[in-house]
């Protein structure tokens, strides 16, 4: 329990089992993730996954391709493309 509230509460049961092998302590991985399941703690997980954040309605045409694929412009100005990335945070997406 000591070593899951120095982690702030984010340890899960591999990185308890490698801080408690540090330590001197053996004890197999199982042990552990049954130790926490019965203690009710749970470590944060920094993957949540495939995210969809945009929902597209089928019947809707896609958008033109207006440049046709050549992203190179003959002189300033003439092409502008822009890219959106979305970053998972724990707010939200940024």
């Amino acid at each position: 329990m000591a070593i899951y509230r120095t982690s702030d509460c984010t340890y899960g049961r591999p990185r308890i089992t490698v801080e408690l092998a540090d330590r001197g302590v053996r004890v197999n991985h199982k042990r552990v993730g049954r130790l926490m399941r019965e203690a009710g703690i749970k470590g944060v997980s920094r993957r949540r996954g495939f995210v969809i954040t945009t929902h597209r309605n089928k019947r809707d045409r896609p958008t033109p391709d207006l440049v046709q694929r050549h992203f190179k412009a003959a002189s300033i100005n003439q092409l502008w493309v822009a890219d959106m990335t979305y970053i998972p945070t724990w707010a939200g997406f940024l």
